[in-house]
């Protein structure tokens, strides 16, 4: 069982742990599959760290845009910034994306980032579709039932997530995510989920 998108708790090998800004960066260490970024709105931020640990193979996540903020166009200029690194390094990318799909989408597009994940994903079908044209995939949390497009959604690949702190409860509520929807696709979604994930991460 692996969780696709996680933060920083208990020592475990089954999250890709994603930080939200750089103070967290060292704190990722002793996990295995890590993840370097700076969310929206985050004042923090260094991107000479960040590009030492991407040259290491670290992912670089979650980054992204988020127009519930007032200063979208700073996050552009640092979101540009973070693909600029990934792009270079070949990393796997996590996003963090709100209300601003279209314009993530084609910033992924012009660093020619082929590898990256929406996580939390919580737009359309036909946004979810453009995004796994892309080379990309969309990542589905419990909060996806919540969705107009959640029953479509179901149709295409996608990973499983909890975005929690890792450690027993995250467990606990991952596993019961993948057993609810692999009742209603039919399909083992916990074994796809981390097929999916560690062929991303070229495990």
């Amino acid at each position: 069982m692996f969780d696709s998108h996680a933060h920083i708790g208990e020592i475990t090998d089954k999250a890709l742990v994603c930080s939200s800004s750089c103070d967290e960066y060292d704190k990722l260490q002793p996990f295995r599959y890590k993840a370097v970024g700076v969310l929206p709105g985050c004042p923090f931020h260094d991107f000479s760290a960040m590009k030492t640990y991407a040259e290491q193979g670290w992912a670089i996540g979650e980054i992204g845009l988020d127009k519930r903020f007032s200063d979208i166009e700073v996050q552009a200029e640092i979101f540009r910034k973070a693909l600029s690194i990934a792009a270079d390094c070949n990393s796997f990318v996590i996003l963090h994306v709100v209300r601003a799909y279209d314009r993530a989408l084609h910033e992924i597009k012009h660093y020619g980032i082929k590898r990256f994940m929406v996580h939390g994903f919580s737009s359309s079908y036909e946004i979810a579709e453009d995004i796994i044209k892309a080379g990309g995939m969309i990542s589905l949390s419990p909060k996806a039932e919540r969705l107009k497009s959640f029953e479509r959604l179901l149709s295409l690949p996608f990973v499983t997530e909890t975005d929690m702190k890792t450690g027993e409860e995250e467990m606990i509520v991952l596993k019961a995510w993948n057993e609810k929807l692999s009742a209603v696709t039919g399909i083992d979604i916990e074994k796809r989920s981390e097929e999916m994930m560690k062929e991303a991460l070229s495990e």
